[in-house]
């Protein structure tokens, strides 16, 4: 990639780095998408990001010979059509293990007049039970560590 256009999605780039996973999609059709493929990862490289988790996601797979088909399902990654939409549910599959192996279990308690903020843990993170007793609501919540620890920090200052 140009040094002029890594200057001028820097910012953006450097967002990247608070990705709890990245999703790099391959266009499975392009003949020179292995070189694609290697120029990503170059930047991802660059910018200090290539060893955050990554799952390769092959687009176009209508578009792709049936021996390459084969190839594809020989690589690490999923190959799928975004056009027809075969092979998406793997795709979002793949996704959600993968965000699932980085997830972390928290027992969290809440006073009976913080329905807001109740309401807000169940937009953020995967709420796996919740209890009212005597003292609050108990709530047992799935999440990932940074996004739980964001959620805490942002709470503690209200």
């Amino acid at each position: 990639m140009p040094t002029q256009l890594i200057a001028a999605f820097r910012a953006t780039l450097e967002e990247v780095a608070n990705s709890d996973l990245l999703v790099h999609v391959v266009d499975a059709s392009d003949p020179d998408w292995k070189g694609q493929e290697a120029a990503v990862l170059g930047v991802l490289k660059d910018i200090g990001v290539d060893q955050l988790p990554r799952l390769t996601a092959y687009n176009k797979m209508d578009r792709v010979s049936l021996p390459l088909r084969e190839a594809f399902r020989n690589r690490q990654g999923v190959l799928f059509s975004a056009t027809t939409g075969d092979r998406l549910d793997e795709l979002l599959a793949a996704v959600e293990r993968q965000l699932a192996v980085q997830s972390v279990e928290k027992e969290l308690w809440f006073s009976f007049n913080e329905g807001g903020r109740l309401a807000q843990l169940h937009e953020y993170m995967d709420v796996i039970s919740q209890q009212t007793t005597a003292k609050g609501i108990h709530v047992r919540v799935r999440a990932h560590p940074t996004t739980l620890s964001q959620w805490l920090k942002d709470d503690a200052r209200q």
